[in-house]
């Protein structure tokens, strides 16, 4: 698994995710709220929730009534991340990461 530590690294994720969901890249910013701004349903925020923890290794869970904005979803994935040491990344085997 790719070490992520930076804002940056996470935003990748974040960024292929919502292509994945068809969210276009012009469309998400920091300051972009998951529900409010780029629509997601509460089934697209566990499609999310579920490509940080396979690429990040850390669960962020993502509540359609928190409404968080790209940034905070990347700041809380970082702060799990760092949070966890590799051996206790619920559902991601160490030899995975």
């Amino acid at each position: 698994m790719t070490e992520y530590s930076t804002v940056d690294d996470v935003l990748a994720v974040v960024l292929a995710a919502l292509a994945e969901l068809g969210i276009e890249a012009a469309a998400v910013t920091p300051a972009a709220r998951l529900r409010a701004d780029l629509e997601l349903d509460s089934t697209e925020l566990v499609q999310l929730s579920l490509e940080l923890t396979r690429h990040v290794g850390v669960a962020v869970r993502l509540s359609a009534k928190d409404d968080l904005t790209v940034a905070q979803v990347c700041r809380l994935a970082l702060e799990a991340a760092a949070a966890s040491p590799p051996a206790a990344v619920a559902g991601v085997p160490a030899e995975s990461r």
